[in-house]
């Protein structure tokens, strides 16, 4: 999933700085994604968070509470950090860098029982932001050798997707940072938090509007 990308940073149980930079400031909640994908660059204090991980129980167990929570985490991770990075583009003066900003889907993978579950948020329904399903796969386990094979190969495509989305993610972050490296910050970003709705949804739904 991670092949030929370089300089990102890859946590386990790591503290997300995004979310206790909830309401723009930090007091919001100590929370560690299972795994989080993030980046930062020299000269700079900010950190982009732009994929997480949640692993909900061990193959061939489901709990369905457990499920609705950890999707939720990825929700809100996410959601962070676009207002985090939203605050962080505002307080320089480059609307280029904004537009960028406005397009970016973090991308979030969910494990529970045997399925991979690939979603990127996006913003096709703003002020709201919008949490799409565009990849689940069964984790192969069978002992079919043929439908083995078949699973492996949708698991390889799928890597190699999300492998496409973590490129994409990079590039518009390193072109926001190219804008913004000889840049002085003009304000304290002073950006309002967009209210956020958040729902439920099942292994059969598509979408979660936050």
């Amino acid at each position: 999933m991670f092949y030929n990308i370089e300089n990102i940073n890859i946590e386990f149980d790591g503290q997300s700085e995004s979310t206790k930079n909830r309401n723009w400031g930090h007091s919001g909640p100590i929370r560690p994604p299972d795994v989080m994908i993030s980046k930062k660059y020299e000269g700079s204090d900010h950190k982009w968070e732009f994929g997480f991980s949640e692993v909900s129980y061990a193959p061939y167990s489901f709990e369905e509470n457990h499920y609705l929570e950890d999707i939720t985490r990825q929700a809100k991770f996410s959601k962070d950090d676009w207002n985090h990075g939203l605050k962080y583009i505002k307080s320089f003066d480059v609307p280029e860098a904004k537009d960028i900003w406005d397009e970016f889907n973090h991308i979030t993978i969910h494990f529970y029982k045997t399925t991979m579950d690939i979603y990127v948020l996006d913003r096709e329904m703003k002020p709201f932001h919008r949490m799409v399903l565009v990849k689940s796969i069964e984790i192969p386990l069978s002992n079919n050798s043929n439908f083995a094979i078949e699973q492996v190969c949708s698991l390889c495509e799928s890597i190699l997707f999300a492998n496409s989305l973590i490129f994409e993610n990079i590039r518009k972050i390193d072109s926001i940072n190219q804008l913004m490296v000889n840049k002085s910050p003009v304000t304290p970003g002073t950006a309002e938090q967009e209210n956020i709705i958040l729902t439920t949804t099942s292994p059969d739904s598509n979408y979660i509007y936050i």
